[in-house]
């Protein structure tokens, strides 16, 4: 284990060591080209400011599935790792305005940001327009990048559904939050917001690209989204669990949007008594405090709803390292992949 944990590391960090040079080119370039336009500067300084201390996850998946399924040159597929990495930021952007999340990364979110200038409605505008614009330089990238034209509309098509499947599952998840959610659509909304865009979807474009055969693509999509899932619960819990100064973002926000978890159905579900009472009055409440939080890491473990998160996230596990079986990856990838997974339900940010 520990070798592969080394292996998954290793890659990891070779990535990076290619990447975030060629990010910080990238956006060298384009602020000297665009920066006669006030707006224009604007946006890449406001940007490339957004996307500092980002995991790159995205970037890496991309990247890896393209590595995993045999492309060869590491410079052909960096463009499009990072414009996963700039469709990533605009759907934060966005959802920072949609959860009115004041932290983003450590740092005040782009709205919040503005609003501190003209207000409100004007650092939330702000905020939509430069999510909007990432949107199509990222599709510009990937237009852009160094591949035949068949092999890149595929990887184009893919990129388009992956953003759209992200869209409908925002699209659901503020829709439930008006109504009493269902396990059917908290799980629905875990694949299409997160597991598909955050896993399936980035590993599946690196392996378009490199001309991974059917079945090699179908076994990276049933990891992606088992894996994916995974993932999502194990951010749930470090919605209520985690710490500030870690997660990157308030741990309040989740609480006090009142945000539809896997994890806070459970709980109120198995909660009893006065503990029910409580998740009612303070999950959901825009005024809840940090003494709240701590109330409810109490019913959430005491109810029996964090274990059985924990099961859940284990079997989802398990499913994923089951669809790499079908996958063909040598022994030194197969062991990344096992190590990511197990990652995902362990990692503390």
């Amino acid at each position: 284990m520990s070798q592969a944990k080394n292996i998954f590391q290793i890659e990891f960090d070779n990535f990076l060591k290619l990447y975030e040079p060629y990010q910080a080119q990238y956006f060298a370039k384009k602020k000297s080209t665009k920066g006669k336009l006030k707006a224009a500067a604007l946006f890449w300084a406001d940007l490339e400011q957004f996307m500092q201390g980002g995991k790159k996850l995205r970037g890496f998946l991309t990247y890896l599935g393209y590595l995993a399924s045999g492309g060869e040159d590491i410079s052909k597929i960096l463009p499009v790792s990072l414009a996963y990495e700039i469709v990533h930021s605009f759907l934060l952007m966005h959802d920072d305005v949609i959860d009115r999340s004041d932290i983003r990364r450590g740092k005040a979110s782009i709205h919040k940001k503005y609003s501190r200038v003209h207000g409100n409605h004007f650092g939330e505008s702000i905020a939509i327009v430069w999510g909007d614009i990432a949107a199509f330089e990222a599709m510009s990238l990937v237009c852009d990048a160094d591949f035949d034209d068949k092999t890149k509309l595929r990887a184009i098509k893919s990129f388009v559904e992956t953003i759209i499947s992200t869209g409908l599952g925002e699209g659901i998840d503020v829709l439930i939050s008006q109504t009493e959610a269902k396990e059917a659509d908290i799980c629905e909304v875990n694949i299409l917001k997160t597991a598909k865009y955050s896993v399936s979807g980035p590993l599946v474009i690196g392996a378009i690209l490199a001309r991974a055969k059917a079945d090699q693509l179908k076994a990276m999509e049933k990891f992606g989204l088992a894996a994916g899932e995974a993932f999502q619960i194990q951010d749930d819990l470090l919605g209520v669990f985690g710490k500030e100064e870690v997660v990157g973002k308030s741990v309040l926000s989740d609480m006090r949007e009142g945000k539809s978890t896997l994890l806070m159905l459970k709980t109120r579900n198995l909660a009893k008594g006065l503990d029910k009472k409580i998740v009612s009055k303070v999950w959901g409440n825009s005024k809840a405090t940090l003494s709240d939080l701590e109330k409810i890491r109490q019913i959430v473990k005491r109810s029996g709803a964090y274990d059985l998160v924990i099961s859940a996230m284990d079997n989802l596990g398990n499913k994923a390292l089951n669809a790499l079986k079908s996958a063909k990856l040598n022994e030194r990838n197969s062991a990344i992949f096992s190590q990511m997974a197990e990652f995902f339900v362990s990692r503390n940010f």
